[in-house]
């Protein structure tokens, strides 16, 4: 069979193979390369770390992770999670904003 007989879901199955196989090792091999190049810059390198550990797993599961890696939250839990990052927000802002006494800033 060529490529061009290939159906869309057999060109992606066969891309994706290649991606797990090839470029998986290609990216480990980029990743250890960049964490040895004492010229990297060190944004650069933390990435190439966090991502080696998160590979083998050096992180670990904390309580309520789940295994295959999704995260897995009830529309209830989102509904909260929301709500505080939006209570958070507010509490921010109301905090940048000065008071009426307030002088100014240096940009005032």
């Amino acid at each position: 069979m060529s490529i061009d007989d290939e159906t869309e879901e057999e060109v992606r199955e066969r891309v994706l193979r290649r991606i797990r196989s090839e470029g998986l090792e290609v990216a480990y091999e980029a990743s250890l390369e960049l964490m040895r190049d004492k010229n990297a810059p060190a944004q650069a390198k933390s990435a190439a770390v966090n991502a080696t550990y998160r590979a083998a797993g050096a992180y670990g599961h904390r309580d309520g992770d789940c295994e295959d890696g999704e995260e897995k939250a009830s529309l209830e839990e989102i509904q909260k999670a929301l709500a505080q990052a939006y209570a958070l927000q507010a509490n921010a802002s109301k905090a940048d904003k000065p008071d009426d006494k307030d002088e100014g800033g240096i940009f005032d």
